[in-house]
């Protein structure tokens, strides 16, 4: 079973990097929202929201927060002889319950003064999430699609500039697509627009304003009917709640 050291978290700030480094522990990384790059011996990962990786004891790596989107992300350390020590290890998809789960984890680790009695057990579930392996996953030019479409949020992104990305017609891309991932592209691109916005309200400094021109809605009259029709509330609903 894996043995909890620490959970930490590093904020939203421009520039923010470490240089290569190794540690005597394994550290779980978690991206709650924003971009980083990260590098180790031949290899290198551009992680988004959601995305999570490994950093094994003794396995040199580097990180760097994305200059035009500062990452937010948890980081655990625990001590587990299971892990492996040889390279980066990233998860094979998105996570989107890591980040809920690292988030939980944080914020009874705060509260309890560093003494949360179940945190051995707790990070040990983490590690069979962050491990497991779904037994279909999309298809790696949707994935790139997918990953497109994360990364220009902010433009307005057209159905024949998504097939033209794909190097499909409109109806073979559209009708692939939405086999492939049990949603049409549109209604994607609106649901990572509306899951990115969320994750800005809860867990960065921008102005309302600020994270709708960043996600791609025109208007602020238009961000909030989306953001209340995809979770219920407004977007000062969702800001007022954390605080």
């Amino acid at each position: 079973m894996a043995k909890f050291l620490h959970i930490g978290r590093v904020s939203s700030s421009p520039g923010w990097h470490n240089r290569f480094y190794t540690h005597p522990f394994h550290e779980l990384v978690i991206v709650a929202s924003g971009g980083m790059h990260v590098s180790g011996k031949d290899q290198h990962f551009k992680l988004s929201s959601g995305d999570a990786l490994l950093y094994p004891a003794g396995v040199y790596h580097c990180e760097q927060s994305d200059d035009t989107f500062p990452v937010e992300s948890y980081f655990i350390v625990f001590e587990d002889e299971k892990i492996p020590a040889e390279k980066i290890i990233p998860a094979k998809h998105p996570l989107a319950v890591l980040r809920s789960m690292a988030s939980t984890l944080y914020e009874f680790n705060s509260r309890s003064g560093g003494s949360v009695s179940f945190a051995d057990e707790y990070v040990d579930l983490m590690l069979k999430v962050f491990f497991f392996a779904p037994r279909q996953e999309k298809t790696s030019w949707v994935n790139e699609v997918d990953d497109f479409m994360s990364r220009h949020l902010d433009l307005d992104i057209s159905l024949d500039e998504l097939a033209a990305f794909a190097g499909k017609s409109k109806y073979l891309f559209l009708r692939q697509y939405a086999l492939s991932a049990g949603i049409t592209p549109i209604r994607k691109l609106w649901k990572l627009r509306c899951e990115t916005a969320l994750e800005l309200l809860k867990y960065t400094d921008f102005t309302i304003k600020e994270i709708a021109v960043r996600t791609g809605f025109s208007d602020a009259g238009h961000f909030s009917r989306r953001i209340k029709s995809f979770c219920g509330k407004t977007p000062s609903e969702v800001r007022n709640e954390i605080k």
